[in-house]
């Protein structure tokens, strides 16, 4: 037969070993050091007899100071708008000083460094600039510009052609990688070989270009790139870009030029989608041959969004190259610490 007192020790001595348990479970998740003493077990004990179902002594979470200390997730990663496909650059002046300053400045090399070349006197091809270039295995892009009168009468008559042979043998001397952009923006209306000033056409453009190309066909360093600006200046019929377009076996690669004046402000696809849809007909690789943002406190979140359209068209876009200049805006990509962070952010 069972003896009560017995039984009575047993369930003693249990109670005591699960409060024994459940306190030492309790004290070794404490940071308190002065917190487990005589006195607070007695009270604790006492508390567990009169309350056996409390739940204070469930085991605690880590204190919060000690969750505090845990590593923060990390955040999560922006959109990625690089790809190391595209080839990139930027117009940085006139001296290879000016391209350094600006290599310096985003903290990456250029794969295309611009220049603006003249015809006639003083327009020479510019081998001082171009030396550093070819050792660097960049390409060189020229903007070639006949800044004077009825420049498609003179081409197209001959009156260049010494001229335009001596920089083909130069250029094929050189022996670097160039893509040379005759008569650039040519459906605007603000140069001397704009198709709608004086005696200029869409035709004589034509017959200009495909002139100076033929000249060029033994130079096989030397891509010929077509860059209308993005909408026709005026906007009549007879000034759309296609009406310039001087035929497959005269274009290596066609691009397009735009700006966004801030006047009214202009998102990268409002200036570029239309554009860039009439040259994928083409079938030629695309240039963005010169684009930027004017200053203000928009220009940061412009360049981001820039760059995340072009990184849509990057099976289609083959090259971008940044227009960095104060000239009628301030195009600089420094012209504010955001910006240039952003657009550092950006580069492939």
């Amino acid at each position: 037969m069972p003896n009560p007192i017995y039984n009575k020790i047993v369930l003693a001595i249990l109670a005591v070993f699960l409060i024994a348990l459940v306190l030492v479970t309790k004290y070794r998740f404490s940071n308190d050091a002065d917190f487990l003493t005589i006195e607070s077990l007695i009270k604790d004990i006492k508390t567990m007899v009169k309350n056996p179902l409390s739940d204070q002594y469930t085991v605690s979470s880590p204190p919060e100071s000690a969750a505090n200390d845990q590593p923060s997730p990390s955040p999560a990663s922006p959109p990625s708008f690089k790809t190391s496909l595209i080839q990139w650059g930027a117009y940085a002046g006139d001296k290879i000083s000016d391209l350094e300053y600006f290599e310096s400045q985003v903290g990456k090399p250029v794969n295309i460094s611009a220049i603006f070349v003249g015809w006639g006197e003083g327009g020479s091809f510019p081998f001082e600039y171009a030396a550093k270039l070819r050792e660097q295995k960049k390409t060189l892009l020229i903007f070639w510009e006949p800044n004077f009168d009825a420049p498609y009468n003179q081409i197209i008559q001959g009156s260049f052609d010494g001229y335009v042979k001596q920089f083909a043998q130069d250029a094929k001397n050189y022996q670097g990688q160039i893509i040379l952009v005759p008569f650039a923006e040519m459906n605007g209306n603000w140069n001397n070989w704009s198709g709608t000033i004086g005696q200029n056409s869409p035709a004589k453009f034509i017959a200009a270009w495909q002139k100076i190309r033929n000249l060029f066909l033994a130079i096989p360093n030397v891509k010929f790139g077509w860059a209308p600006n993005h909408v026709s200046l005026p906007d009549t019929p007879q000034n759309q870009l296609e009406k310039y377009y001087p035929g497959d076996e005269f274009v290596d690669y066609v691009g397009v030029d735009g700006f966004n004046f801030g006047d009214p402000w202009l998102s990268f696809s409002e200036i570029f989608d239309s554009a860039l849809t009439q040259l994928a007909v083409y079938d030629k690789p695309i240039y963005i041959f010169s684009f930027a943002c004017s200053e203000g406190p928009k220009k940061a979140q412009w360049i981001t969004d820039a760059f995340l359209e072009i990184s849509t068209y990057q099976n289609i876009i083959q090259g971008w190259v940044w227009f960095n200049e104060n000239k009628e805006k301030d195009w600089r990509v420094w012209s504010d610490k955001e910006s240039l962070a952003a657009f550092k952010a950006a580069l492939p």
